[in-house]
Formats: structure tokens, C-alpha cells, sequence
């Protein structure tokens, strides 16, 4: 059917024109004498219906990021666009869940989970954008196919994008992938060409950069992280934790003997911050021996005693940023307002409110956590 199609859009004696219908539109371009590359953009509402499909070739978009973009040397394009994969059948993509937007990534996570319950190489994948047929007849040695594609379905932040999958030790991420169908295999491939994307803005773009043409599309799949990519990361955040706290202590051993310097408010703050911070570092290192993802740890997951020390752990480190403050506004007054600056009624009464305070917002984030709870 794809053939039968890039056969009539070649054969076609209009050029620059859109045809199109509810799921089907072709264009044939040919690129004025003197470019040196062929530009096209689309746009539509409705990723389902092309009918509102409007191109750049016949007049401007109104949009300034638009829902498909092509770039490439060739001088006659024949472009051909899809709203779904039945011209291109494959076995192992899914539909897209049918559920409201807001709703996606959670019902991705919950197949996914259920998929692993049965099967531990368990994959995910989704058609997640129009689907792209590209002619150019015989390529040039030099021929370059950039694409911009945005996906139909957003997938959400960063943080919704990571997780572990049924508590288990394996983190999967929801990933954009320019995917390409091997008319062969009868099945969509991921390495044909360079996927480039920002995975921290939900609604990205994706950036496909090809050397051949054939059927693109985005996809969504569920890929599981290299567990040695967590484990460096986790092995350079202890060394670095532990290179601080040795260098809190070693900061704190010189204060202290130094008595002269220690009657002075720069230096009894300094040592507030870094007994405050090394004391926040601490727990944080800690954690891991205390509480364990298999639940084995002295700390049991969602016990009182995990509650206590989730909140003691916050309750420092609001105390180091309040110190943090106090640094920051003795540094404006040494540093700005050079005269004037004696601050010595309040930055006596400076050691009561900075753990108060921290205090008060703890009471706060229970509060509020436990009505959300019920």
C-alpha cells in the first residue's frame, strides 16, 4: 500500500500542493533553481485528522514550532504522512492508552509493572507521533534527512519519566525514539538514525538526523537504565559526601582551639553552618545502611521509625539552608553595607529563630501530608 502510494505521489503533475485526506496526505515538492536544500514544515490541531493540515510550501504557519518539520539536499521530495501504523504493521508496538492526558504515564507504568510480573525482558512501545514516508528517488552520495517531529502524547516531566518498576532494584525511563520501519523485518528499528531530544521539557520536540529515506515516526518505549550508569553515579555521589564530611571536620577542628577567633560573629556562624551541614551529611550517607530498597535494613520502609528519620533528615537540612541565609545576609553587610552594620542584638537571638523556624515548616509538611493521606 506505502509502494502503491509514493508510486501516485511521484507520478503526480502537482507540485507544492497538499493533498490530503482524514488519514491520508501527500505532497510532491520540487525546490526553486538556486536553493540548496528543500525546507517543509506541517501543522495540525489534531494529530488524528489531517485534514486541518496546513504546510509552509503553500502558506505561512501560523505557529512558530510546528508538529512536523523536514530539512534534506534532495531537490524532489515526495512526503507522505500517516495518522497511524496500519500501513505499516508490527507485532511489537502498542497502541497508545486511551486515557486523558494528565493520565498517560501513570498507565504506562501500570502496564509496564504488569508486564514484568510475567516476563523480565518485558518491553513497551508506541507509535507516538504522524507517521512520515520520505521518496527521493535515487539518493545522492551527500544525501542529509533531518527531521523535527512532535510527538501526540506527552510523557511528562523527568522525574515521571524514571522510576522502579513493582520495587524492584531495575529503573526504567520513558524514552523518544526515532524509530524506522524495515519493510524486511516488518518491524520499526532504533538505530537508523540519531534521536536527539531534552528529556528535562515534557513536550520537547524530537530531532531525527537520517542519511536515508524510508517510513519515521516517533516512538515511546520503556527502556530500562544501565544499572552500571546507577551504580557510578551512586559510588561518585558517597565518594564526593564523604570528601565533604571530611573537609566539615577538618574545618571545624581548626575553629574550635582558635578561642580569639572564635568571640568573633563571622566565625560562630561559620561554626553553626558546618555543624549544621556536616550533621545533615551524615544522615544522608547513613540512610543507605539504615534503610534498604528489599526492606532488610534496620529502618523498615514505611515504618514510624522511616517516618522519624525522613523527618529528621528534612528538619536538617531546612536548619543548613536557614544557616545558609544568615552566611549570605552577613556577607551583604560586610560586603555592600559596609558601615552601619552592627547587627549584634540580632544575630544574638539569630541561634533561636534558625531552628524554630525549620521547625515550624516541618509541623506544616505533616499537617499536610497527613490530611492528603486520608
Amino acid at each position: 500500500m506505502i509502494n502503491s502510494l509514493k508510486k501516485i505521489t511521484k507520478a503526480t503533475e502537482v507540485e507544492n500542493k497538499m493533498i490530503k485526506t482524514k488519514r491520508v496526505a501527500v505532497m510532491r515538492f520540487r525546490r526553486d533553481t538556486g536553493q540548496t536544500s528543500s525546507n517543509m514544515r506541517f501543522d495540525t490541531a489534531d494529530p488524528e485528522d489531517l485534514t486541518g493540515l496546513t504546510s509552509s510550501v503553500e502558506s505561512e504557519l501560523k505557529t512558530k514550532e510546528p508538529r512536523l518539520a523536514l530539512e534534506t539536499s534532495a531537490e524532489d521530495v515526495s512526503v507522505i504522512l500517516l495518522t497511524d501504523t496500519s500501513f505499516l504493521p508490527s507485532e511489537k508496538i502498542d497502541p497508545i492508552p486511551k486515557v486523558a492526558s494528565d493520565e498517560l504515564t501513570a498507565q504506562i507504568w501500570n502496564d509496564m509493572g504488569s508486564g514484568l510480573e510475567s516476563s523480565d525482558d518485558h518491553e513497551i512501545t508506541y507509535i507516538n507521533s504522524i507517521v512520515l514516508e520520505v521518496d527521493v528517488g535515487e539518493q545522492p552520495e551527500d544525501f542529509i534527512l533531518n527531521l523535527f517531529i512532535k510527538p501526540s502524547a506527552v510523557a511528562g516531566s523527568i522525574d515521571e519519566t524514571i522510576q522502579r518498576v513493582n520495587n524492584s532494584y531495575r529503573k526504567f525511563q520513558i524514552q523518544y525514539i526515532c524509530g524506522v520501519y524495515d519493510v524486511g523485518t516488518a518491524e520499526w528499528v532504533e538505530d537508523k538514525c540519531n534521536t536527539v531530544y531534552d528529556p528535562t521539557v515534557a513536550d520537547s520536540g524530537v530531532i531525527c538526523q537520517c542519511n536515508h529515506n524510508t517510513s519515521f515516526a516517533v516512538l515511546m518505549a520503556v527502556k530500562e537504565i544501565d544499572p552500571g550508569f546507577i551504580e557510578s553515579q551512586s559510588i561518585m555521589s558517597k565518594v564526593l559526601l564523604f570528601g565533604s564530611i571530611a573537609g566539615l571536620i577538618f574545618t571545624v577542628s581548626l575553629i574550635i582551639p582558635a578561642s580569639s577567633v572564635m568571640t568573633t560573629r563571622s566565625a560562630k556562624v561559620n561554626m553553626c553552618f558546618s555543624v549544621a551541614l556536616l550533621f545533615a551529611s551524615i544522615l544522608f550517607v547513613i540512610q543507605d545502611f539504615l534503610v534498604k530498597e528489599d526492606n532488610s535494613g534496620p529502618i523498615k520502609l514505611k515504618s514510624v521509625a522511616c517516618g522519624v528519620y525522613a523527618m529528621l533528615q528534612h528538619y536538617a537540612w531546612l536548619v543548613v539552608f536557614m544557616w545558609t541565609m544568615v552566611e549570605g545576609f552577613l556577607m551583604y553587610l560586610s560586603l555592600v553595607q559596609v558601615f552601619g552594620s552592627h547587627i549584634s542584638t540580632t544575630c544574638s537571638s539569630s541561634t533561636s529563630w534558625h531552628g524554630g523556624f525549620p521547625y515550624l515548616c516541618q509541623l506544616l509538611v505533616t499537617s499536610f501530608s497527613r490530611r492528603a493521606s486520608r
